[in-house]
């Protein structure tokens, strides 16, 4: 159960690789050589739908941005107090 609004989309996990082999050759200047790495996203993160989260966000089950979000937890919990927290927790911003 996520209660919020959507996250922005950033599910990627990205490194920057050292290149063991070098592109160019050591220059003449006492061995001095360009140095190369890559940067490659190696990882997704994946929603429990399977789709990935980069682009599309995490969607919450009950979104506070909708008017009704209050009766969709109550719904949901039958518990009037949670409701209340997070209305708590919300007029903390």
């Amino acid at each position: 159960m996520v209660v919020g609004t959507p996250s922005k989309g950033w599910g990627t996990i990205e490194k920057v690789f050292p290149l063991t082999k070098q592109i160019d050759p050591p220059s003449g200047e006492a061995g001095q050589s360009e140095k190369y790495s890559i940067f490659l996203v190696h990882s997704l993160t994946l929603r429990e739908d399977g789709q990935p989260i980069e682009g599309n966000g995490v969607l919450p089950t009950i979104n506070i941005k909708d008017k009704d979000w209050e009766t969709q937890l109550y719904n949901y919990f039958h518990y009037p107090k949670l409701t209340t927290v997070v209305k708590q927790l919300l007029n903390q911003k």
